[in-house]
C-alpha cells in the first residue's frame, strides 16, 4: 500500500488493472511518498519519517562501518555487501536471490526469470562472500534457515537448488500473460521450475561455508556439523549422476564439470574440518574426495586443447577455469588464447566479444548477442 498524506490521485482502467496517477507542483517542502507492506493501515507512523529516516541510516552506517574492506575498491565492495544484506530475509535468515521477478536479460527478451526466492548454492556464496568481509552473523543465520529446510527433506541428496525465504518448497512456474512486463518484456513470470531441477553443485559450497566460518572463529556446533556431514552423504549417493548444473539447463541431464568439481569441493573441506577442527580424520571422505577428482581429471579436461570442459564427452567452445582440482600448473591455468579465439569475432580491431546467450542449452555454444568491448 502507498501511503501518501496529500496527495490527490486519478485512478484509470488499464485491462483487468487500474493505475493510479498524481501530479505534484514543487513547492520547496518534502513530499512523503511511503509505501507500505502487510497493512492496510492509513494512518500516520508512530515515528514521523525525518526520525524513522535517521534511524534507518544509522543502522546500515553501522552495520557497513564493521565490515574489513580489501584496500581494493572499498566503495564497490562495500556496496555490494549492503545489497547482499538488504536481500537477507530477517525472519529466517534466507538470503534472496533479487527483490524482482521477470526483469530480462535484454529488452524484449524471453528470459525473464522470478527470482525471488533463496537459491541454496547463491546464498551460501553471498553468506561466505561477508564472512570474507568480517560478517559472520548473516552466515550464522543462513545455516539456520539451511538447518530447518533440511529437517523437511526426506534426505540431504534431495535437497532442492532454492525454495522461498520462509524454507517452503516453490508452487509451480506460471506466466502472467495479462501483464506486459518491463518495458514489453514478455512473458512475467511467478515460480521458477528450477525449484525442480537436479543441481549437485548445492553442497560443496555449503561445507565451504562451514569451513570459512571455522577459520574466522565462528561458534560452529554440533548442529553445523550435522550439516556438513549430510552434505557429504549427498555427495556420496549422487555426485556420479548428471545434472542440470548452475547454468539450470531446461534439457536433458549432463556432467557438468562445475557440479562435479562443487563435489569435490564438499569432500575436500569436510575432510579438512575433521581433520584440523575436530581430531578426527575420515578415511572415506578422503577417498571419495580422490574419486572425484580422478574422474574430472579423465572425463573433463581436454588435454589436447589443454583446457577444462563445461561438460564430460562434449567439447564446447565455451572453457570454463577450474584451480582448485588440477594438481598441476599445466592444468590449472588456462591458456588466455583458448578462451579468447572463440569468443572474439573476426575483427578484433572492432572491440567485439559474443556473450553465451543460449535458450536450452548454454553447452551447446549458440552464438548470441554482441556488445561492444573495449581494449586494455
Amino acid at each position: 500500500m502507498l501511503y501518501a498524506p496529500g496527495v490527490t490521485w486519478q485512478l484509470t482502467d488499464d485491462g483487468p488493472h487500474q493505475t493510479a496517477t498524481a501530479e505534484i507542483a514543487p513547492r520547496g517542502e518534502p513530499v512523503g511518498l511511503e509505501l507500505r507492506y502487510g497493512t492496510g493501515n492509513t494512518r500516520p507512523a508512530f515515528q514521523p519519517e525525518p526520525r524513522r529516516r535517521e534511524m534507518t541510516e544509522r543502522f546500515w552506517s553501522l552495520w557497513a562501518a564493521q565490515l574489513t574492506l580489501p584496500p581494493l575498491a572499498q566503495d564497490l565492495v562495500r556496496r555490494s555487501a549492503l545489497v547482499l544484506k538488504a536481500l537477507c530475509y530477517g525472519p529466517t535468515g534466507a538470503i534472496a536471490a533479487a527483490a524482482t521477478t521477470s526483469l530480462p536479460e535484454c529488452l524484449s527478451g524471453v528470459r525473464n526469470w522470478d527470482y525471488r526466492y533463496c537459491w541454496v548454492r547463491d546464498g551460501t556464496l553471498a553468506a561466505t562472500s561477508l564472512v570474507r568481509l568480517g560478517n559472520t552473523g548473516v552466515a550464522m543465520k543462513f545455516l539456520d534457515w539451511l538447518l530447518g529446510v533440511l529437517d523437511h527433506c526426506q534426505s540431504p541428496e534431495r535437497l532442492s537448488p532454492l525454495y522461498t525465504v520462509r524454507g517452503q518448497a516453490l508452487g509451480s512456474e506460471a506466466e502472467l500473460g495479462h501483464l506486459p512486463g518491463y518495458r514489453g518484456s514478455r512473458p512475467v513470470r511467478i515460480g521458477n521450475a528450477a525449484s525442480t531441477q537436479i543441481q549437485l553443485d548445492v553442497f560443496g559450497p555449503v561445507v565451504e561455508l562451514v569451513t570459512v566460518l571455522a577459520r574466522h572463529g565462528a561458534p560452529i556446533s554440533t548442529e553445523h556439523w550435522r550439516l556438513v556431514e549430510a552434505m557429504v552423504t549427498a555427495v556420496q549417493r549422487r555426485w556420479q549422476e548428471p545434472d542440470h548444473g548452475i547454468w539450470e539447463t531446461r534439457g536433458p541431464r549432463q556432467h557438468f564439470v562445475h557440479s562435479k568439481l562443487m563435489c569435490w569441493l564438499a569432500a575436500d573441506r569436510a575432510s579438512l574440518l575433521a581433520e584440523l577442527f575436530l581430531g578426527q580424520p575420515r578415511a572415506e571422505w578422503a577417498a571419495l574426495r580422490d574419486e572425484i577428482r580422478a574422474d574430472i581429471l579423465a572425463n573433463g579436461y581436454d588435454a589436447e586443447q589443454k583446457t577444462f570442459v563445461c561438460a564430460y564427452r562434449n567439447r564446447p567452445w565455451m572453457r570454463r577455469r577450474y584451480r582448485s582440482v588440477a594438481g598441476d600448473y599445466c592444468r590449472r591455468t588456462i591458456r588466455v588464447s583458448s578462451v579468447r579465439s572463440p569468443l572474439l569475432s573476426a575483427s578484433w580491431s572492432a572491440g567485439r566479444v559474443y556473450t553465451v546467450i543460449a535458450s536450452m542449452m548454454v553447452c551447446r555454444g549458440q552464438r548470441g548477442r554482441s556488445c561492444s568491448a573495449r581494449r586494455g
